[in-house]
């Protein structure tokens, strides 16, 4: 319960109170908003906010935050550690049919670690250079010696989207000769595994909080100690295991501490496009905050980081 204060130095909020429930399923938040129950609901599912968005009796709004889901893969696999392995993987994602179906509501394709609205991004074209192009990606998977394909496992967790991504991921793999095993499993193991270092690939989210170039460069791409025992748990980059790039290091550092705007935005660029072409991971989305909003609630104002409730109104 988030009760108002009555003495708020930026005046007196039009609702006393905003009750915050936790409801698992997201058919019943779609009911409960429908119905009438609750003003907002926060998780649904693509489907669901389809359903309500041409139902025309709930407003469906959308605004992008900065996470990223992606497809990380572990670089002491002697399959992933080569880059051109890497780069393949890219090649058999289908950015634009899922964008179209199971993430319509829910992200936007986006292959470079900067987020789209952060300082230093490149924009929507050149931050997501791929496409679903599998002639490609058997090419590339030649060229690093894999002609035949190979087998590998994703671990992925309980995201509504992660399965149907998996899944399509798999099916445009096998046209390729890639197997790809699917493993679901809870949030928590899914972490674990990754943290760990006992994976091959995995599908997962990262946010952060910091809308500049270098709040993902220095998680995603920097990685201050390749030792497993030095267990950098909260660097993605050190979770994939190997790599490691001293370059892109000193490109990492160099880029924070440029003092000219457009000089940083120059070097961000083009660690963007080199990180795309041979990092440890493909990003695949962007993702929205989304949320079904009941007509008799006005002024529900929000970005990617929070909610202003003290300017809601009923």
């Amino acid at each position: 319960m988030l009760q108002a204060v009555d003495r708020y130095r930026g005046g007196q909020p039009p609702l006393k109170r905003v009750l915050i429930r936790h409801v698992a399923e997201t058919g019943t938040q779609r009911l409960l908003v429908t119905q009438g129950d609750v003003d907002i609901v926060r998780d649904l599912s693509a489907d669901d906010l389809k359903t309500l968005d041409e139902g025309n009796k709930v407003k469906v709004e959308k605004v992008l935050k900065l996470q990223l889901f992606f497809w990380t893969f572990n670089n002491e696999d002697p399959i992933f550690k080569n880059e051109k392995v890497r780069l393949a993987m890219r090649y058999l994602i289908d950015y634009d049919g899922l964008a179209k179906s199971v993430m319509l509501y829910l992200g936007v394709p986006r292959a470079s670690f900067v987020q789209i609205g952060a300082f230093g991004a490149l924009d929507d074209h050149a931050g997501q250079p791929f496409k679903l192009d599998l002639d490609k990606a058997k090419q590339l998977l030649t060229e690093a010696g894999y002609p035949q394909g190979f087998s590998a496992t994703v671990y992925f967790g309980t995201l509504p989207h992660s399965a149907p991504i998996a899944q399509s991921v798999q099916q445009n793999a096998a046209k390729i000769g890639v197997k790809l095993t699917l493993e679901r499993m809870a949030n928590a193991q899914l972490f674990s595994k990754v943290r760990g270092r006992e994976f091959q690939s995995a599908m997962m989210a990262w946010q952060t909080s910091v809308p500049d170039a270098y709040g993902n460069a220095s998680r995603l791409v920097f990685n201050p100690d390749n030792d497993k025992n030095a267990r950098a748990t909260q660097y993605p980059s050190w979770c994939a295991a190997c790599f490691f790039d001293p370059e892109l290091n000193k490109k990492v550092q160099a880029a924070v501490m440029e003092p000219d705007d457009a000089k940083r935005v120059a070097l961000y660029a083009s660690l963007q496009q080199e990180v795309m072409q041979k990092g440890p991971m493909a990003i695949m989305f962007q993702m929205y905050n989304t949320a079904g909003i009941n007509t008799v609630l006005k002024n529900w104002t929000w970005n990617g980081f929070r909610v202003w409730y003290n300017k809601a109104r009923k």
